[in-house]
This record gives structure tokens, C-alpha cells and sequence, in this order.
């Protein structure tokens, strides 16, 4: 999972997902901003935080490969949420569910064994925590979410870092994004649908290899530019785990050029994090080179046409002379 973040000012939820399996009780949760200062809240620290209820078992055997299930009881399982689904020899795999009707339930991720229905175990696996707007009241950076909880008696902590920012980075591609890239896809995937599992892993890597350079996400502006990037990032996971290597090369090489351009190019950083373009302050970088310029001078409109946006949409951007 990716680096959680949150807007400021607002709520959300913090979602946890013990490494070590399903807590046996209520875990124990604080936060702190910085070091040792602990974020603001309207109550104390630490905070009890209890489990997902859900506790159940498999009514049907379930065959490998399957991706549904039919539970004993549906009750309280939500379309999103990890969970941990075990045989009668106390192996258990997490599974997110896609989909629920009444006590049938879809997965993302195809069952790894064959599950017969005595002595089966579905148990919800997310710990959340509601963050209200006295926890998210200021802007903050690398908040660190500090997890104790217990699994067969013994006690384990474990750190969570999410950032509480201006406007959280948010880009995501469609079936169509794809198909805009790759005719042949929609084909392909309807014979599957772990594509819509390795999207989300795809995002989490982009995110993370624009940390690596020094980069925070959220701070560009126009995250769009990067949507054929994630094409491509996906597109290479996606062959990849079909065992198609050439195919998973050719993609991985786009990629590489593709955020190659994205990491050259003149987009909206905005440095000052203030939503203003047109501010007088250097908004406006080469990634590659960590040039920073002027911005956009509203009185010698000049306007380009981004690698992505001249590919697949056409849209003009803002271009910010650097020098």
C-alpha cells in the first residue's frame, strides 16, 4: 500500500493492515507529528481502535482459482476491504473483496488453495481509525502512525506514515486509458480481472518512484500528465504476471521513456503548496534537472502541448519559461 494522505481541514480514514495477521483484540493507536509531538485530537492518546467484526466461515467449498465465495454470513463485509480467508489447516491468505451480494462474495484476487467448508475462517483483516478535523487541522508531512495489537499472544508495533496535505495526489486510468495505448487489451482482460488488483499496485509504484527522486506527488499539479506513465507501469506489471517477458520489456522500456520526458519537462510544482500559479513564486520546475523558474506570466501567454496531452487528449497547459 501506498502512502496514505489526507486533505487538510477535512476527515478520512486510516486504514491498517497488521503484517503479522488478524489482531486478537482491539489494537492500540497514537499519532505524532513530528518526533515526539503527538497530532492534535479532541480526545487522548493512545486511542482504542477495535476490529472489524467480521468473523465468519465458508458455508460451500471453494475450489482454487475461485473468485467467489459463499459465506455462512455476508453480515458487515464491505466492497474494498481486505480480509483473510483460512482452511481447516490454519493457512490464511488476504483476499479484498470486490463485490457482495447478500452472503456471496467476490474477491480481486483468485484463491490460492481449495477450501472446504469445514473448519474454514473468513475474518476482516483492516483495523480503521476515523480521523476527524482536529486531527487533520494543520498541514503536515510524514505523521507517524504508531500500531500495537497482539496476534497468538504475542505483541507487536508497527509505524504508518501518511501525510495531511493541501490537495492529495489522485491520478487513475480507466479500461479506456488502456485500450487508447493497447487495442487488444479489453480482449485480454476479460478473461481476467486481476488487472483491476495491479492498477492500484501500478499507482503505489509511480507514487513511490517519485518520492525516490525527490519529488512529492501531490505537489504536481496537473497529475494527468503522468496517466500515460501509468499506462505503461501497469501494462508492464500486467504482462509480467502473465509470463509474457518480451511483451513486459517493450512496456518497461515506454515507461522508462515516458517518465524520462515527464521527469524533463516543464510542469506545475507547485513549491509553496498554495493552489496559485500566478503568484510570483517558482511554481514551476524541470524535474530533470531540478531547475526551478518563473511562472507563467499572465501577460505573455505562452502555451505548449505536454507529450501526453499532444498523444491522447489535445488539452494545452500552462508553460513557465525556466532562465
Amino acid at each position: 500500500m501506498s502512502r496514505q494522505q489526507f486533505r487538510f481541514e477535512s476527515t478520512g480514514t486510516l486504514a491498517f493492515h497488521p503484517s503479522q495477521g488478524r489482531a486478537d483484540a482491539a489494537a492500540s493507536l497514537t499519532i505524532f507529528k513530528s518526533k515526539d509531538v503527538e497530532l492534535a485530537t479532541a480526545g487522548s492518546w493512545p486511542e482504542t481502535v477495535a476490529l472489524d467484526t467480521v468473523d465468519t466461515s465458508l458455508s460451500v467449498a471453494a475450489l482454487k482459482g475461485a473468485r467467489q465465495v459463499t459465506l455462512a454470513s455476508g453480515t458487515g463485509v464491505v466492497v474494498g476491504r481486505h480480509y483473510l480467508i483460512g482452511d481447516s489447516f490454519g493457512r490464511e491468505y488476504e483476499v479484498r473483496v470486490e463485490g457482495v451480494d447478500g452472503n456471496d462474495v467476490k474477491t480481486e484476487q483468485p484463491l490460492r488453495i481449495d477450501i472446504a467448508s469445514a473448519f474454514s475462517t473468513f475474518k476482516g483483516h483492516d483495523i480503521r481509525f476515523a480521523l476527524d478535523a482536529t486531527h487533520l487541522s494543520e498541514r503536515e508531512r510524514e505523521v507517524r502512525a504508531v500500531w500495537t495489537y497482539a496476534v497468538g499472544g504475542d505483541t507487536f508495533t508497527e509505524d504508518q506514515v501518511f501525510d495531511i496535505v493541501r490537495q492529495p495526489f489522485q491520478v487513475s486510468i480507466t479500461e479506456e486509458d488502456i485500450e487508447r495505448v493497447w487495442m487488444g487489451f479489453g480482449e485480454a482482460a476479460a478473461r481476467s480481472n486481476r488487472w483491476k488488483v495491479l492498477i492500484e499496485g501500478a499507482r503505489n509504484t509511480l507514487d513511490n518512484a517519485l518520492r525516490s527522486r525527490q519529488v512529492l506527488p501531490d505537489l504536481v499539479r496537473n497529475p494527468d500528465a503522468l496517466r500515460l506513465t501509468l499506462v505503461y507501469m501497469f501494462l508492464s506489471m500486467w504482462e509480467e504476471s502473465r509470463f509474457q517477458t518480451d511483451r513486459a520489456d517493450m512496456w518497461r522500456k515506454r515507461l522508462d521513456t515516458e517518465f524520462a520526458a515527464f521527469m524533463s519537462s516543464h510542469e506545475w510544482y507547485d513549491v509553496d503548496d498554495d493552489l496559485n500559479v500566478d503568484d510570483g513564486a517558482s511554481d514551476t520546475r524541470t524535474f530533470g534537472t531540478d531547475e526551478v523558474g518563473r511562472v507563467w506570466n499572465p501577460h505573455h501567454h505562452s502555451w505548449i502541448f505536454s507529450r501526453f496531452d499532444r498523444e491522447t487528449m489535445g488539452a494545452q497547459m500552462p508553460y513557465a519559461k525556466v532562465g
